[in-house]
């Protein structure tokens, strides 16, 4: 598993921009996130195996957003973190989060909705999807257990 941030410049910003990268990785296994930057620089976090996370960056790069793209850069910092502590950043932190979750589960009262919310989900759906995944049991029946 690698992570990388590239970052893309020219005339990127926008809503088109960034679905449209969206829609690409569609057809990879990766995971990730893109935004526009204050500065007029759109940054790309994208994790997943290195292959995949290279077919993706090149699907970018051949489609029709080359047009708007004068200068693509990559941090190195990401795949330091991958080396160094054996995955990558963002697979990290959702580690960490359903890690922090399982135990907000069996300590507190709090509600599912509370505890997506405290680490980091925007619905409660989603937390759950990936709390079974990782723990092989919906969080409910985990905090019964």
């Amino acid at each position: 598993m690698i992570s990388l941030q590239v970052f893309y410049e020219g005339h990127v910003q926008g809503v088109g921009f960034r679905w449209t990268i969206r829609q690409i990785a569609k057809g990879f296994d990766v995971i990730g996130w893109v935004r526009n930057l204050p500065d007029g620089r759109v940054e790309l976090q994208v994790g997943g195996d290195e292959s995949e996370v290279f077919a993706f960056l090149d699907s970018i790069m051949e489609s029709e957003l080359r047009s708007h793209i004068d200068k693509q850069t990559r941090s190195a910092l990401a795949e330091h973190f991958s080396r160094f502590i054996g995955m990558a950043p963002m697979q990290y932190l959702a580690h960490w989060r359903l890690q922090v979750a399982a135990q907000k589960l069996k300590g507190t009262s709090a509600s599912l909705a509370q505890i997506a919310e405290a680490i980091g989900y925007e619905s409660e759906a989603a937390f759950s999807r990936a709390f079974k995944k990782k723990f092989g049991s919906a969080p409910a029946t985990w905090r019964r257990a």
